[in-house]
């Protein structure tokens, strides 16, 4: 049996990160399944409104989050302001995150944006994209869902590094939270925007 859940709540701060475990309760309660949960954390009070960005989840060149096998993916990016992107796709499936953005050959430095212009990233349109086919979305299921995140912030932000300093385009989801979590302690003005994408095997 699969389940599969998706919400969001609107508050005044934002969540920095958990200071301890969730706890976790299951039980069943008149033929129902029961699920809660306790968390504990830091937040930060929100004191000013976020940037409105504008993104487009392009499949196949055609605005749309629900991709089929072998379906490319490309997104368009604009902002009113001057600041610095990377998009990350998590694999929740696979405990894994990638950086899509920036690319192998942008020296793992988060990508400069300049403002009320329109950029079109992870195609063959972008002039600095390094591969010769845009970014393709594959699954093995016949249903999956993985979530692209957008961090973007007037600062320019360091990308994850390994101690040594090296860049890593690929890391697991909790050592992914924990370097948003560093970031967005650091600048209270680093946006997150979450964007689930379906992948489906026909």
């Amino acid at each position: 049996t699969d389940f599969l859940s998706m919400g969001g709540t609107e508050v005044k701060g934002d969540w920095l990160g958990d200071t301890q475990e969730p706890e976790l309760k299951i039980d069943y309660e008149q033929n129902a399944l029961v699920v809660t949960a306790k968390v504990c954390g830091k937040a930060r009070e929100i004191e000013s409104a976020d940037i409105e960005l504008s993104i487009k989840v392009l499949c196949n060149g055609i605005e749309s989050e629900r991709f089929k096998n072998n379906d490319r993916l490309s997104v368009n990016f604009r902002t009113p302001v001057d600041g610095y992107l990377a998009i990350f796709l998590r694999d929740d499936n696979m405990d894994i995150v990638s950086c899509l953005l920036p690319y192998e050959n942008e020296n793992g430095k988060a990508r400069k944006i300049k403002r009320n212009e329109t950029n079109v990233l992870l195609s063959t349109k972008d002039p600095i994209y390094p591969y010769r086919e845009e970014t393709i979305l594959v699954t093995s299921q016949e249903q999956e869902f993985n979530t692209l995140v957008f961090v973007f912030s007037k600062k320019e932000f360091s990308m994850p590094n390994t101690e040594n300093g090296e860049y890593l385009p690929e890391l697991s989801i909790e050592d992914f939270q924990k370097w948003l979590r560093r970031n967005r302690v650091k600048d209270n003005q680093m946006q997150t925007i979450e964007r689930p994408v379906e992948i489906r095997k026909k």
